[in-house]
Parts: structure tokens; sequence; C-alpha cells
């Protein structure tokens, strides 16, 4: 397990900014889009986010649906007290929401979150890494990366063990209020380092 944290849905840490999503890198079927949305706990009914380009499926930093380069970032605001999840195509933040491997339950873990660390080994507050596998592919969990920006975890106690291993830094102000407009690779770039040697 590391330093995943165990939350299938997440609250908008400081409700004056939005959340912020950048895919990092694709690797799954060749030209298949992704579709990124989300949703509220309790609920079946999705928000996009993004659409990556069908042609960016085997890339790192893909670019979003009918644009003319622009990265796939999307930003939305929620309430603060409304926990909600993620789902990448038909994979959910929620477990039971997945195809169950085995009868049972406690299956259909297939998508994951970890705390995101600078070069320093600093915490990034509120800041996470999702990654995800199709159901029954390989399970390499390499299929898709995002970074979140502005999320905290709804499960109490979710983030025990990676906030005592290390004290939280602020996330660049350029990347903690960057818009969905606003977020471009450049911009993205001093938060993107923070990946480097971990």
């Amino acid at each position: 397990m590391g330093e995943e944290i165990l939350s299938p849905y997440w609250f908008r840490a400081n409700t004056q900014l939005p959340v912020t999503v950048r895919q990092l890198h694709a690797f799954h079927t060749q030209n298949t889009p992704v579709v990124l949305k989300r949703f509220n706990k309790g609920s079946s009914s999705t928000t996009t986010i993004f659409t990556t380009l069908a042609i960016d499926s085997q890339t790192l930093y893909p670019r979003i649906s009918g644009s003319s380069g622009a990265p796939a970032a999307g930003s939305f605001t929620i309430a603060g007290t409304q926990a909600f999840g993620f789902q990448i195509d038909n994979e959910w933040s929620d477990d039971k929401k997945n195809p169950q491997e085995q009868s049972g339950g406690n299956f259909g873990h297939h998508v994951r979150f970890y705390p995101l660390r600078n070069n320093a080994g600093q915490l990034v507050a509120d800041t996470y890494i999702m990654v995800m596998d199709y159901n029954g592919v390989n399970y390499d969990y390499n299929d898709n990366l995002f970074l979140i920006s502005n999320i905290r975890p709804e499960t109490p106690g979710a983030e025990s063990i990676a906030s005592a291993a290390a004290s939280f830094v602020s996330p660049p102000a350029q990347i903690a209020t960057a818009t969905e407009t606003q977020l471009a690779m450049p911009q993205a770039d001093e938060l993107l380092d923070s990946l480097q040697n971990v």
C-alpha cells in the first residue's frame, strides 16, 4: 500500500479555489480518448471535466479534445461539504461501482491516489496523483495518470501515514489559482518538477 490514500471520495480543500486536474500521461489502447468525470457521493450522475484527443493515447501530456494543442486539464468548483469522486471512462474511484473480479465484494480497486511530494521529499498540501488501470487488463496502474490540486480525502485518517512522514508545503501559487483556461503546460512545470527524484 505504501503511501496510497484509501479514500474513494474527496472534498474541495480550499473553498476559495477550484479543484484543478491535469492529465500527465496516457498509456492505453491507441486512438481511444479518455473521458474524466466527477460525481457526487450517493449519485451515479456524472459531470465531464475533460476529454482527451484520441490520438494522444500513448503519450506524455495528452491534449484536450477539440483543441489546437491545449493540455488535457480542467477545473471545477463544488460545495466544500459535498463529497465527490472521479470516473475515468468506465472506472470509478469508488470500488463498489466497478466490476468485482471475484464474488463477495472488496474488489474493483482500479483507481488509486497518492500524495504528491516535491523534489525535497516534502508533501505538497492538498495535491495528489491519481492513477488507474482498466478492469481486466494487466493491473499495472499505468493507463492514465492525473495531477489533482485542492482536494482532501473524505475518509477520516486517510492521510495519517503520509502526513506523519513529512511536513506539508504549499503548492505553487500559479497552480493553486489556475483556472481551466489558464492551466497551460508552462504554468504546470514548477509543480510537475515535484515528480522528479520520487
